[in-house]
C-alpha cells in the first residue's frame, strides 16, 4: 500500500488521496485512520529511519507489500477475496 501520511485528512471533513483526489470517509474509517497515522508516525527504533508510509513496512523505509496486507487482514479474520468479489459484482451491476 502506497499511502502517505500525506495522503490522509483527519479533520471536520476526513479523506484519503486516492490519485489526485480526495475521497471523503464515512464513520468508522476516519477512526481507524487516526489511529493507522498514529501508528505508522511512531518512532520504530534502531535501524528503522522515520518514515512517510501510512502503512510502513517490516523492511526500513519501505511500505507493507500488497501481499502483506493481505495476509495481515486474513490473520484478523476479514475474507478479503469475498469482499473484492462483492464489491466487483457491485460495480459490475451498475454498469450500463
Amino acid at each position: 500500500m502506497r499511502l502517505t501520511v500525506d495522503d490522509v485528512r483527519i479533520d471536520t471533513n476526513p479523506g484519503l488521496r486516492l490519485g489526485t483526489d480526495f475521497v471523503h470517509l464515512l464513520d468508522p474509517l476516519p477512526r481507524l485512520i487516526a489511529a493507522q497515522l498514529e501508528y505508522a508516525t511512531r518512532p520504530r527504533g534502531q535501524g528503522h529511519p522515520p518514515t512517510s508510509w501510512l502503512f510502513p513496512g517490516g523492511k526500513p523505509g519501505h511500505h507493507l507489500a500488497a501481499g502483506n496486507v493481505h495476509d495481515h487482514l486474513h490473520a484478523a479474520g476479514i475474507n478479503i477475496t469475498a469482499s473484492k468479489n462483492t464489491a466487483i459484482a457491485a460495480m459490475v451491476s451498475e454498469l450500463p
